[in-house]
């Protein structure tokens, strides 16, 4: 699934590799670089940017999940430290995440990690 996002940024990619393209285009009619040779120097143009838009994809996806971890380990911190208190304090600390957040005290199934639920637990 493509989100909005992804589409606007292949939009910029296509746009920006199109003007290239254009501009190439005008400096070997103005060179009189042969088609043959064009067609080569634009099959490894293609293959170059297909290699750099793969690694940009696959920098683009490690760094997501080392933000959903850093996120997890801080919602993590947070919950610990809130635990500790709740004890101290005499809280009931299932009650507390509930209001932080519903997710926070289901033993399964997804946690809400958002920035907002993190800003709640540290405050």
């Amino acid at each position: 699934m493509t989100t909005a996002l992804q589409t606007y940024q292949l939009i910029q990619v296509e746009t920006t590799c199109g003007s290239l393209l254009y501009e190439l285009q005008i400096i070997w009619d103005e060179v009189g670089e042969f088609d043959g040779e064009r067609d080569k120097m634009l099959l490894e143009l293609e293959q170059t940017g297909l290699e750099l838009n793969y690694d940009k994809q696959s920098l683009i996806l490690k760094l997501r999940w080392l933000q959903w971890s850093e996120g997890l380990k801080q919602v993590l911190d947070h919950l610990s430290t809130l635990n500790s208190l709740c004890l101290v304090l005499g809280e009931d600390f299932k009650n507390t995440i509930k209001e932080v957040h519903p997710s926070l005290d289901e033993s399964e199934g997804s946690k809400n990690i958002s920035n907002e639920t993190i800003h709640r637990l540290a405050y």
